[in-house]
């Protein structure tokens, strides 16, 4: 009978043997036993030495000598697999459009800023050293129209305010009002904050101008005002991620000297600051802090534009999302109640399954998955069938998986010295798939393992004594995972709690880890 080759010393068995089996994936010896016979096997007639002893080993014995053949097993390590979402990409998929669209407002003023900035209208950067990035340039301010003397079509002469007006610029336009907090017309009551206050008045009759070649109504604000953030009077979303990161605030009376700009609401610092790219008196480019960590999304924030010498002026009705951790972060722990499974019997046998997490030097698993996110192993002393698992991340909000990666281990069961019989069932491997979004429509991202398992008999000699241990039809299944997460920066994956070092490693060098 040909054998495989057994490496290593042969050692008691109830000290952890370190012979390790070198077999072919599955042997063409013998077909599998059903079991093997204590005493009078042909299979071993003329094999073992004179009186040599036979008996069958135990289950437990078993286990033990499969724990000593993995940790010097030579492990197969796949490659990571990615979410098909990633980071700012798995929100929610309405926010996520809106980003884009304020992405696209901030390029059009980009693209209508070619123009030179007229003289004498105060406008100038805030600070001249610093880069405009992603706003670069100034568009040229809107003329005020002021209305003919008899009432009729306004005239195009500019007019000499303090404070130049706001006002769409093309035809067919969505009108913006920018508030007065005063008003003398029974066209316009006096309601603080509210009330417009027109300056183009429509022409009379019989001047020869049809209602469709009226010009833009223009209006001018009498207070101070934020009308619209990247084109938006609400529902515009602050982030600092850096693609998304543009805003162009608008109104009026900011002031020609530059002021502050922030968000306030349920935050874990005060407030979250906007560096300041451009100011003037209509109109204000800026950027979310790049650095701001530790903050969960959040809606209803206010957006606050403190001018020099004068009352703030706020605006309400935003959203805020954080920036996603970046790199990944590696969980150490992925609790039991994640994972459900089947298969892994197929009318055969129910293995008994072992679940480590964390996988940390000295717990029940190999030296060399220390670090690993999930091992996984199962064994019977009978036959089963392999199945998959599946592990769906419960985390803080905002957090889901984002990648894996897989390590799979030919053993256990070891196959221990001579075999009669070995077999691989199914192919180890392991995928990423979508999950139904949560409550905050994030796209989250679960885990997906398809299982292999080894089935082998055969006998263990020992010496001395001259003993040998019969073994059939044991069977074993092996793996680790490592499991990479995405959520809001420099929180704690599954409290959601600010990670205060991560925050001052951002602060300091940058980066959410300084070693990076």
């Amino acid at each position: 009978m040909t054998t495989c080759k057994g490496i290593g010393g042969l050692a008691s068995l109830l000290i952890a043997m370190t012979a390790v089996t070198v077999c072919p994936a599955q042997s063409d010896l013998v077909p599998p036993p059903a079991r093997i016979p204590i005493a009078g096997n042909n299979q071993l007639a003329g094999k073992l030495p004179p009186n040599a002893k036979v008996r069958e080993i135990t289950p437990d014995e078993m286990k033990r000598y499969d724990a000593a053949a993995l940790a010097s097993a030579a492990p197969k390590i796949s490659p990571v697999v990615y979410a098909g979402l990633r980071g700012i990409e798995a929100i929610d998929p309405a926010k996520l459009q809106i980003l884009r669209q304020q992405k696209m407002a901030a390029t059009e003023v980009r693209q209508h800023a070619a123009e030179p900035v007229p003289p004498g209208l105060g406008i100038k950067p805030s600070n001249p050293n610093a880069p405009l990035s992603p706003i670069v340039t100034r568009a040229r301010a809107t003329p005020l129209m002021q209305p003919s003397s008899g009432g009729g079509i306004p005239s195009s002469a500019p007019a000499p305010l303090a404070h130049p007006m706001l006002a769409p610029t093309g035809a067919g336009s969505n009108h913006t009002l920018m508030a007065s907090t005063s008003g003398n017309s029974s066209h316009n009551p006096s309601v603080p904050g509210t009330s417009p206050i027109p300056l183009a008045i429509p022409p009379k009759s019989g001047l020869g101008t049809s209602r469709g070649d009226l010009p833009n109504v223009r209006y001018v604000c009498q207070s101070p005002t934020i009308f619209e953030v990247n084109k938006q009077a609400k529902n515009t979303i602050f982030t600092p991620e850096t693609e998304y990161n543009a805003y162009v605030i608008k109104g009026c009376m900011f002031g020609q000297q530059t002021g502050k700009v922030y968000l306030i609401g349920k935050f874990n610092a005060q407030q979250v600051n906007l560096d300041v790219q451009f100011w003037s008196d209509t109109e204000i480019d800026a950027r979310v802090d790049p650095k701001i960590a530790g903050e969960q999304d959040q809606q209803n924030i206010s957006l606050i534009v403190a001018p020099v010498g004068t009352a703030q002026i706020k605006a309400s009705g935003f959203e805020f999302i954080a920036a996603r951790s970046n790199p990944a972060v590696l969980l150490n722990s992925v609790p039991q109640s994640w994972l459900s499974n089947s298969g892994w019997s197929g009318g055969f046998t129910n293995p008994t399954m072992k679940y480590v997490s964390p996988v940390i030097a000295g717990s029940n698993a190999p030296m060399w998955l220390a670090g690993y996110s999930v091992f996984v192993t199962r064994s019977s002393n009978k036959k089963f069938s392999p199945g998959a698992d599946t592990l769906t991340p419960q985390m803080a909000p905002g957090w889901t998986f984002d990648s894996v990666q897989m390590i799979s281990v030919n053993v256990p069961p070891s196959c221990p010295p001579v075999n009669t019989y070995k077999q691989t069932f199914g192919t180890a491997q392991a995928s990423m798939f979508p999950i139904t979004p949560d409550w905050t429509k994030l796209q989250r991202q679960g885990v997906h393992v398809d299982g292999s398992d080894i089935s082998c008999s055969g006998f263990i000699p020992i010496a001395p004594p001259l003993v040998y241990y019969t073994y059939s039809d044991s069977t074993g299944s092996a793996y680790g995972l490592k499991i990479w997460a995405k959520g809001p920066r420099c929180t704690d994956p599954y409290s959601g709690a600010p990670q205060l070092q991560c925050v001052r490693n951002l602060q300091q060098c940058g980066t959410e880890s300084c070693g990076n």
